[in-house]
């Protein structure tokens, strides 16, 4: 999807297309943040924007838009995966086993997690259909949000007209995490289905 068109409007909006576009991609709508963050780096080099202004819309508005998330998984999800969980083999013993896991691995997993193209805002929802402690998940996402607001920013402002150099990257990225993902659930099912064989 060509998300170019937020362009003009960032630029006449400045902070505020900034909180909303960041606002978006923390609820995990399609809004590539690197083009949000990326533009409006380019913008505060431009000297159109503050650096610090641009910064603080960023990261209050990927906060928010996180938090929002990870209150609706954690009101909802929870009770959908454990209903609808058995359908895709998913019991509540191993709903509770990987519950446990990300409670004693996952939060400091938060910070950088938020910092990876593509996946950066799935997190506040795995947060949340776990039923990872609010304060706990305030503090990693309050982190996490703005150090990549911090990084988003200043890229954009050293790579200046370049900046579109970000969605290149992450672009890659996701092309790199597809491939990945496509690896493992192959594996996975060859381990699967030769466990199948052992067991006729």
């Amino acid at each position: 999807m060509d998300f170019f068109y937020f362009i003009p409007w960032l630029e006449q909006n400045g902070y505020w297309a900034i909180f909303a576009g960041m606002f978006l991609e923390g609820l995990c709508l399609p809004i590539p943040a690197e083009l949000v963050l990326g533009f409006a780096g380019f913008l505060v080099g431009q000297g159109k924007l503050s650096f610090a202004a641009a910064i603080l819309a960023g990261w209050l508005g990927s906060l928010g838009g996180s938090l929002l998330a990870y209150l609706a998984a954690r009101k909802y999800g929870c009770r959908l995966l454990h209903k609808y969980g058995s359908l895709c083999g998913l019991t509540s013993e191993r709903i509770a086993s990987a519950s446990r896991f990300f409670h004693k691995y996952g939060p400091a997993m938060i910070v950088p997690w938020r910092q990876l193209p593509v996946v950066r805002n799935k997190i506040s929802l795995v947060a949340g259909i776990t039923e990872l402690p609010f304060p706990i998940f305030l503090l990693y996402i309050t982190l996490g949000t703005g150090l990549w607001s911090l990084l988003g920013i200043s890229l954009g402002t050293y790579l200046g007209a370049n900046w579109q150099v970000l969605l290149k990257l992450a672009s890659g990225f996701s092309t790199y995490l597809l491939l990945i993902t496509v690896s493992l659930g192959t594996a996975i099912a060859i381990v699967l289905y030769g466990r199948y064989l052992k067991t006729k």
